[in-house]
């Protein structure tokens, strides 16, 4: 009797690659939830202060799309403004 395969349905997401000096940042765009997460920790954790907070949402607030997307990026290379820099782009 032959084996079945059982098919996975992927996740669907929008890959995209930011550089800014010597960072560099791979990111995926899901739909829902409103999360972004960096190197595997909370995006408030990876760029703390409130003016990281302002560039790192203002894509979501320019396009209207706050809080309706979740975002993994891994992020290397670079200072810190660097990788905040690459990921906004």
């Amino acid at each position: 009797m032959p084996r079945t395969k059982k098919l996975e349905i992927k996740s669907k997401f929008v890959f995209a690659v930011g550089r800014r000096k010597e960072a560099v940042a791979r990111v995926r765009l899901y739909e829902g939830k409103g999360e972004i997460s960096i190197n595997n920790k909370p995006v408030a954790e990876y760029f703390p202060g409130e003016m990281a907070k302002l560039i790192y949402f203002k894509p979501f607030q320019e396009t209207g799309t706050l809080g309706k997307f979740f975002v993994t990026a891994k992020i290397s290379g670079g200072g810190k403004n660097g990788q905040l820099e690459a990921l906004v782009h």
